[in-house]
């Protein structure tokens, strides 16, 4: 298991690792004994993420690998397909599994996240978008993905611009967005930069609204940006209540961005394991043609592309809390039927 344990993603790491660690602990026993989970730090970069990975597949029992992070599938794909070791990764980077036989992306879609946030944009009558992103893989991904798709939705960026991993003065950014009288501001950034950005928009405009993906779900940047992100609107993935209450009273802490992900990945392999899977290629062939698996993210399946694919809501920041920003309309389909209709999940019904 690669997770950012270390730097500045680690609450993400640590999150993940208590998935994980659950996940193991409500398996029947008969399987939990046959499972078990190595944790290597990557630190969130690319060499120590190689470096972790090649570390793993010195053990000779190693038949799966799972992860966090574009930078660790990206420095090691090619490695891991080699290796010819099947490898589960919560990433937006689709590069990197791309004609890939062993890798696996298991992420909340741009195209999905995108498509539930256009509607509401449209209901509330913002087109005006100003965008701010991180040059990191993930989060240029994002913006790219939601740039390029923004006329067809009847959008109009209005401002972009790109800031290193390391900026935390947004104040000149801030200024220039605004001058652009967007309605609405877009950013795609990590911690600490989502409260520092946020604390610092909110210093000059306390009313523009404000929207993002799945990687503002993060209590510290709750804390750290001192009301600043209250209103604040995403996309992201719909945790099961079973999940959450699991998580909630095993570590009394939100399970939060990615746990959900991790959680799901180790019950994918308890599964393979369960249905006789044994070598690495067994594993491989199993995890390939799943569906209708249901774990902490609903239920969902795998598409041709190595992409898992699941349900996604919107969701708003109030009160510190992350809640769901509207009921649930309609059903979600069920993996045959979107897999027929569009190859994909359809984030609420109509």
């Amino acid at each position: 298991m690669l997770l950012p344990l270390t730097g500045p993603a680690s609450l993400i790491g640590e999150r993940s690792e208590q998935a994980a660690r659950l996940a193991l602990e409500q398996l029947p026993k008969d399987l939990s004994e046959r499972l078990s989970i190595i944790f290597e730090d990557t630190e969130m970069k690319p060499a120590s993420g190689f470096r972790a990975v090649q570390k793993l597949l010195t053990v000779s029992s190693i038949v799966g690998l799972a992860g966090f992070g574009s930078e660790t599938v990206g420095a090691s794909a090619d490695f891991i397909e080699r290796k010819k070791i099947p490898g589960i990764f919560v990433t937006p980077d689709r590069k990197p599994i791309v004609e890939k036989k062993y890798l696996f992306r298991h992420w909340v879609d741009g195209d999905d996240m995108r498509g539930v946030i256009t509607p509401e944009l449209k209901r509330l009558g913002l087109s005006r978008i100003s965008l701010i992103f991180s040059e990191i893989p993930a989060m240029a991904e994002f913006a790219d993905n939601f740039t390029t798709h923004s006329s067809e939705s009847g959008l109009k960026i209005v401002y972009s611009t790109n800031v290193l991993p390391s900026d935390l003065d947004f104040r000149t950014a801030v200024a220039t967005m605004l001058k652009s009288k967007p309605d609405a501001i877009f950013f795609f950034l990590l911690p600490p930069q989502i409260s520092v950005f946020m604390k610092q928009l909110r210093s000059i405009d306390s009313k523009i609204p404000v929207f993002t993906y799945i990687n503002t779900e993060n209590s510290k940047e709750i804390l750290a940006a001192n009301g600043s992100l209250e209103g604040v609107t995403y996309a992201g993935p719909k945790f099961e209540d079973k999940f959450v209450k699991l998580f909630s009273e095993r570590f009394s802490e939100y399970p939060e961005f990615a746990s959900g992900n991790i959680f799901d990945i180790i019950n994918i392999y308890a599964q393979a394991l369960d249905q006789g899977a044994c070598t690495a290629e067994e594993f491989r062939a199993k995890i390939s043609t799943i569906e209708n698996f249901t774990g902490a993210l609903g239920t969902y399946g795998i598409v041709e592309s190595n992409d898992f694919r699941f349900p996604v809501r919107l969701k708003q920041i109030k009160g510190g809390k992350f809640e769901f920003l509207h009921k649930e309309r309609g059903r979600y389909l069920s993996f045959k039927e979107e897999q027929e209709q569009r190859g994909r999940y359809l984030s609420f019904g109509k």
